[in-house]
């Protein structure tokens, strides 16, 4: 294929007159053309260097060229669009992953990695065709997040035992043995659906009631690397499910579920206190920041007018809202962008991946249209 060239102006699918108080998103409303479909729901997306890598659910995928078997993992060429022969052949779901020197951490819903026996957590090298890695560390249960520093590999979900040993939905093993380590905070009454590993600890996210037997530190909490230690000063009392995590300079985003419709809110990175949130009549499943603008994907359809209630279905109240099919974004202040990809399907927008340089936005899910599965937006 080609080198693609991004395009330097809007194409005519792309020029949107902006609405009065709505201002100019960085990307194109209309996906770049000839990156690669997926025949099942991407669910994570990471990049390293030109190489995307992808997972989900999908065994199927196709570039301009041909359509090739492709089993919960893949990966292209971001310039050329091109699929690579990377194809570790998982047997059953990817859910998410984390790039690293030794290779590609794998967590989801599986059984089997290359042909060989790998419970929920596996290592494949970066290159090549993902060959399998020695590590083998069984997770009973679903495993939603894995992160990483310098010393140790954290991983989130459903699961109750890691190698063996009791955990409670969240655990870290030894990036360079891949011992299980000692590191056992407890999510309380529900799962762990995202974590961020940063300097000052791990940020996790969820359905759960409480972090370490606390109470007040349900859904959104900060632990420490070493041990895993509850960091009290870090609270959001964020009453709803926590789906995923952004981290900016001195903010953090997070993508919030619930009964009566979804959100996105912006808090402190020190202390947890609010500093915004934009209320949505369904989940934001994805958040994910690119120059500045937060994009939010999920499955949702409007995006309620600042300081509008919702109905017990979400509804915003009066409606007061602004069309945003599966994607929105924000300034910083939490105002509304212009940014409408009006992707269809139920689920939606559950994967968001953005290049640092502000020249491209990722996007996976389970939607068809404008794109099967995986799209790419340019400026």
């Amino acid at each position: 294929m080609k080198k693609r060239l991004l395009a330097v102006a809007l194409t005519a699918g792309a020029t949107v007159l902006a609405t009065p108080g709505v201002s100019s998103a960085l990307v194109s409303n209309t996906p770049e053309p000839d990156f690669p479909t997926f025949n099942g729901t991407v669910h994570t997306i990471i990049h390293r260097g030109d190489i995307v890598y992808v997972g989900g659910s999908f065994t199927r995928a196709t570039d301009e060229a041909r359509t090739v078997v492709r089993n919960g993992a893949a990966a292209f060429n971001r310039t050329t669009g091109d699929l690579v022969k990377w194809k570790p052949n998982v047997k059953g779901t990817v859910l998410d992953m984390a790039w690293s020197k030794e290779g590609v951490y794998l967590v989801g819903k599986f059984k089997a990695v290359k042909g060989k026996k790998r419970k929920n957590v596996a290592l494949v090298k970066s290159t090549g065709a993902g060959k399998l890695m020695p590590l083998n560390i069984k997770a009973v249960g679903v495993v939603q997040a894995v992160g990483m520093d310098a010393k140790k590999v954290y991983i989130g979900g459903k699961f109750t035992k890691v190698a063996g040993q009791k955990r409670g939905r969240l655990a870290a093993f030894n990036r360079k043995n891949g011992k299980l380590a000692k590191w056992a905070p407890i999510a309380n009454d529900g799962p762990v659906q995202d974590l961020r590993v940063t300097k000052r600890g791990v940020f996790v996210g969820g359905f759960f009631h409480a972090m370490n037997g606390k109470k007040a530190h349900e859904r959104f909490a900060l632990l420490k690397r070493k041990n895993g230690a509850l960091v009290t000063g870090f609270n959001p009392r964020t009453g709803v499910p926590v789906m995923n995590i952004a981290v900016g300079a001195g903010t953090l985003y997070a993508a919030l579920g619930g009964p009566r419709g979804g959100g996105l809110e912006a808090v402190n990175r020190g202390t947890g206190a609010r500093q915004w949130e934009r209320r949505l009549d369904g989940d934001v499943q994805a958040v994910s920041i690119l120059g500045g603008t937060i994009y939010a994907g999920g499955h949702f359809n409007q995006v309620c007018d600042r300081g509008v209630l919702q109905e017990p279905t979400g509804d915003c109240e009066g409606d007061l809202q602004q069309t945003r099919r599966r994607g929105a974004s924000f300034l910083p202040n939490g105002d509304l962008t212009d940014w409408n990809p009006n992707a269809n399907t139920e689920m939606g927008i559950e994967a968001l991946d953005a290049y640092a340089d502000r020249e491209q936005l990722l996007a996976g899910g389970a939607f068809t249209f404008p794109a099967s599965r995986f799209a790419v937006f340019a400026p």
